[in-house]
């Protein structure tokens, strides 16, 4: 794709103008939605105003009004997750958008996913270096490795310059490991600069398995740096490259000292390959068609069908078309199609997701059902935090979804595909403090044991661990104390239990009274300690706000800091004295029984009996003040305790909607809880009855 001239630009940014305004207002909305659905199946039959709680597939409207769907922004997972499904591509460039709002716990509500100027320009970015790596032919093997960043992650000699790596004057060179699928011609390319007072003149050279390939005099500034290159045969395999100084000099007493600073290392291959992105675009091959044309019209409407993730009415498909001709008029027939690219990826139909009725539903009793597409679009990115596949989108074309049953059967099948980890990275992350262990930084001084790849297994275990509920058909409650747990021998070993003899996270059964359950795992425990010590605080709200949904007081004005415990005393005893003050008493006593019961725990959730020196005391109480003894009584506890599993569904009811809640939802969440149990309890089945609720499938036309 060329570099579009500044009359193009100004045209594709009106274009995109075009795509972001008039589409979700009002009655446009609604006619949108409308015009949409006449392509596909006629109006919706009865069965989709079922009630899954009280009258099964009876197709009965429940009477209580049903709150829509606020217009909701894709977040930063389902923005990657969409893009990768959309275009086959490994970037993930939301990771560099900021942080969404957290509302209610969870980053998809909403009514929290404000959108800024800064971030369109960062969705206008994005969607440059997406179609250009979709569309171009690109090396097949690329790596830029930052020196900087590389030099400082590996503890290697030199300094840190302000856009590279300063190299040591002493011979050590800077070291870059690679490794190649298959043999290659590389070109290998060194952006580098810089100077020297007397002599010598800075070289540099380029070592491949102890073999200088190349050997540069670098008479660029650090001010001004080029890139140096050089093209080497490398075979298949790992190999060892090397960037050296070979003159480095430093002799103060002389005057005499150079300096070469290194900005990255760039390897290219010779050899190209076609992205697998771009088949998915170019769905037929204009220069093999008879009339070239009709085939560009597919290729941009069916891109556009898909990203928009519903069929096009005819106006847009025009619109669409006259766009790419617009624009081959200036830059050519494929460079057209890469701008239109640029230009959906930037409307408001891929980043947002309406909510609409389907054309012709009977509102006559307050609510009507969704538009196919719509309801396909809320369910994978209920389940997915992505776009519908073509099973689901050809689900949605034939009405299949209108029925409790298609929508049973699409929920099974979904919840076995690999993709729904995007349940579990958007939901379970935050439920269960994944995410927040991400965050978190534990003091390397006071736990010396804990580091990366033990972070890594905390976050495996539990996500590993929700996801086996969503398929294996076990009691919610059993969460608590379940006979499996995934463990691998950095995490066994950080519990003390038999290593499974495996680097990577495995299934493996546990034995009664051993550590095992959502209770004891590291994740939570060590995103809800200080950094220095636990938290019993922090745990204890996390217990009853997570577990229980128990609503805790803000805390009032200008309350004294909580301080940690002194020398040689136990957090107990701290809180105790920070409970006597009848300002903090109000909020500590509801928190800290809960969490002082999981003393037995350290700051990075390893097990311990004392506590500076003092034998723990784990003794707890949860709401309404039931005591326990340690984490195994207070598991046994919530695994028959009703709250913990209408905790989770009204957690799992909220983050399905994507909205704050309403008044009117109370009533679905008690039929969907009335229903569970008869259902097997289990989570699949949580998540079939909150996608067959009516709150789930239908809309009010009351609304906005």
């Amino acid at each position: 794709m060329t570099r579009s001239s500044p009359d193009l630009a100004l045209a594709l940014a009106g274009a995109a103008l075009c795509l972001l305004t008039g589409c979700y207002q009002g009655s446009a909305l609604e006619s949108a939605g409308a015009s949409a659905s006449s392509t596909g199946p006629g109006a919706a039959d009865d069965s989709s105003a079922g009630d899954s709680g009280d009258s099964g597939d009876s197709g009965q409207v429940v009477p209580e009004d049903v709150v829509p769907e606020p217009l909701h922004r894709l977040n930063r997972l389902e923005y990657n997750n969409t893009v990768r499904d959309l275009l086959a591509t490994n970037l993930t460039p939301a990771d560099s958008f900021p942080p969404d709002n957290v509302t209610l716990g969870f980053d998809n509500v909403a009514e929290g996913l404000t959108l800024t100027p800064a971030q369109m320009d960062l969705y206008a970015t994005a969607a440059r270096e997406l179609a250009t790596a979709t569309l171009e032919t690109a090396p097949r093997y690329a790596e830029r490795i930052g020196a900087r960043g590389h030099a400082t992650a590996t503890g290697q000699a030199g300094t840190a310059f302000d856009w590279g790596w300063s190299m040591s004057r002493h011979g050590e060179g800077l070291a870059f490991p690679v490794e190649l699928a298959q043999d290659e011609s590389v070109t290998v390319s060194i952006l580098a600069g810089g100077d020297a007072v007397g002599e010598p003149t800075p070289e540099m050279g380029l070592q491949v398995d102890n073999v200088e390939v190349g050997h540069w005099i670098v008479t660029s500034l650090p001010t001004a740096p080029v890139v140096y290159s050089v093209q080497v045969p490398l075979t298949q395999g790992p190999h060892a490259v090397v960037i050296t100084f070979p003159n480095g000099a430093d002799q103060p007493a002389d005057n005499i000292f150079n300096s070469l600073v290194v900005g990255y290392l760039d390897l290219r291959s010779e050899a190209t390959v076609v992205p697998p992105g771009r088949a998915l675009v170019y769905v037929c091959e204009p220069a093999a068609a008879p009339i070239p044309e009709d085939c560009y019209r597919t290729i941009v409407t069916g891109f556009t069908a898909r990203a928009w993730r519903r069929p096009l009415t005819q106006a847009e498909a025009d619109a669409i078309f006259n766009l790419w001709q617009q624009l081959r008029a200036a830059e050519g027939d494929d460079v057209a199609v890469g701008l239109v690219v640029r230009a959906i990826l930037m409307s408001s139909k891929f980043l947002y997701r309406p909510s609409f009725a389907a054309a012709g539903a009977d509102d006559s009793q307050g609510a009507a059902p969704l538009d196919d597409h719509v309801l396909a679009s809320r369910l994978s990115y209920f389940l997915w935090s992505s776009m519908p596949d073509d099973a689901l989108l050809a689900a949605a074309a034939s009405g299949a979804l209108r029925s409790i049953e298609g929508l049973r059967d699409e929920v099974q099948r979904m919840l076995a595909d690999p993709k729904a980890t995007g349940l579990r990275r958007g939901f379970a992350s935050q439920w269960l403090a994944t995410r927040a262990l991400a965050l978190h930084a534990p003091d390397p001084t006071t736990f010396p044991t804990f580091d990366e790849p033990l972070r890594a297994a905390m976050i495996a275990e539990t996500e590993l661990f929700f996801g086996d509920f969503m398929i294996n058909g076990r009691p919610i409650g059993e969460m608590m104390n379940p006979d499996f747990a995934y463990l691998n021998d950095r995490l066994a070993q950080h519990y003390g239990m038999p290593l499974p003899g495996s680097p990577t996270p495995t299934r493996i059964d546990l034995p009664a009274n051993t550590r095992r359950g959502l209770l004891m795992q590291g994740a939570w425990l060590t995103a809800n300690s200080a950094s220095n010590r636990s938290s019993p605080v922090n745990r204890g709200r996390w217990i009853l706000e997570q577990l229980l949904c128990t609503q805790i007081p803000p805390p009032p004005p200008n309350i004294p800091p909580l301080m940690p415990p002194a020398e040689g005393q136990t957090q107990r005893e701290m809180l105790a004295q920070h409970r006597a003050n009848p300002v903090c008493a109000g909020c500590h006593d509801l928190l800290d029984p809960a969490g002082l019961g999981m003393e037995g725990y350290d700051g990075v959730g390893a097990e311990r009996d004392l506590e500076n020196g003092q034998p723990l005391d784990v003794s707890g109480a949860i709401p309404p003040n039931t005591p326990f003894e340690g984490s195994g009584e207070l598991a046994l506890l919530l695994e028959d305790d009703p709250r913990f599993v209408e905790c989770l569904t009204d957690k799992l009811f909220g983050y399905a909607l994507g909205r704050e809640r309403a008044i009117e939802d109370i009533a679905y969440r008690k039929r969907i809880n009335a229903a569970l149990p008869a259902a097997g309890g289990t989570l699949d089945q949580l998540i079939e009855l909150i996608v067959t609720s009516p709150a789930f499938r239908l809309r009010t036309e009351k609304a906005e």
